[in-house]
């Protein structure tokens, strides 16, 4: 429950980590700045300055493109800023992302290249490719790091998750219903049926959620997302004699319980 107070509150909070760590690591992309760990108190310079361009760019459009932007960026924000703080990361801010940074460029451009207003004169044509140019050159390093990533190998823990997946298509019956932590993730590889378990500490409510869904197995990961540990693992623990393992991947194992 969360009463007025929770909501400033967190509202509070998370305007602050959007301040120093999203909008920064989303917009300047070559920074380098940790979800997780305290921000410094220069992110919050950079994101006030981040935030100042966005707004110029903003008011530098014509009344209608300001209009439809102000629009879809006030109810993106907005969403976020009243969600719960544990969701965070950069991550939910990707349909924006590409605005934000556009914006802050047509705002720095508009601030350096606004006096001459003459789109005829030529004399101002190098300057604005050679910043053009720099605006690309500075993300290079992240492009690189992006593409590294993409041809890097994934986590242990993912591998055996997906691996299990498989497991799951090849031995699995074509009418299992599968409950597990990433349903999407897991369907694209056991090609089953799939659910989430009910994040809840009452382990009846729980394993009634999921006959009433009719689950037949269960996924017990080790993703290192909390609600496996802090709901379904305690449920299972409980009623053993509810549960059969069927299979497990990988140490510490990944299992594939048989709901009875």
């Amino acid at each position: 429950m969360i009463d007025v107070y929770g909501w400033g509150e967190r509202i509070l909070k998370n305007a602050m980590r959007y301040l120093s760590k999203e909008i920064p690591s989303s917009i300047t992309p070559f920074l380098e700045i940790s979800e997780t760990s305290s921000a410094h108190w220069y992110h919050y310079i950079i994101g006030v300055l981040l935030i100042g361009f966005v707004v110029y760019g903003l008011i530098s459009l014509e009344f209608r493109y300001r209009l439809l932007l102000v629009g879809y960026l006030s109810g993106q924000f907005a969403i976020q800023l009243l969600w719960p703080s544990v969701w965070f990361g950069v991550r939910f801010m990707i349909p924006i992302v590409p605005i934000l940074q556009f914006l802050t460029a047509w705002g720095i451009f508009n601030l350096i290249f606004k006096a001459n207003k003459d789109k005829k004169n030529q004399a101002n044509t190098i300057p604005r490719v050679i910043f053009l140019s720099l605006l690309l050159f500075i993300n290079l390093p992240s492009v690189k790091q992006m593409g590294k990533n993409s041809n890097g190998k994934w986590p242990q823990k993912y591998i055996d998750y997906f691996t299990l997946a498989k497991w799951c298509d090849k031995t699995l019956p074509k009418d299992a219903v599968i409950a597990c932590r990433k349903p999407a993730l897991f369907y694209l590889y056991s090609k089953r049926t799939v659910t989430y378990f009910k994040d809840t500490v009452d382990d009846d409510l729980l394993l009634n959620d999921l006959k009433n869904k009719n689950t037949s197995y269960i996924v017990v990961d080790r993703l290192g997302y909390t609600s496996t540990s802090r709901y379904l693992v305690p449920a299972l623990k409980k009623n053993k004699d509810k549960v059969d393992q069927v299979c497990h991947i990988g140490k510490p194992p990944t299992f594939l319980v048989r709901l009875k």
